[in-house]
């Protein structure tokens, strides 16, 4: 039962990794000084793409970093 839960985590951060990297690639992607929309919570903020390529960065390392405990 342990082993399909750890296996099950293990499964949603690998996806949760994959989702991240193409927002990333996505963000790179885009012309500097393009807004772009962040939700947090029930709510979206305007910032620009490159301080939300670097969050996504940072969310994308402590997923990775998660996934390696397991």
């Amino acid at each position: 039962m342990k082993e399909e839960d750890s296996a099950s985590k293990k499964e949603q951060l690998s996806s949760q990794v994959q989702k991240l990297e193409v927002a990333c690639v996505e963000l790179a992607s885009l012309p500097s000084g393009r807004t772009v929309y962040e939700k947090k919570g029930n709510l979206f903020f305007r910032t620009d793409a490159k301080m939300l390529n670097t969050s996504q960065q940072r969310e994308l390392k402590r997923v990775k970093s998660r996934m390696d405990k397991l």
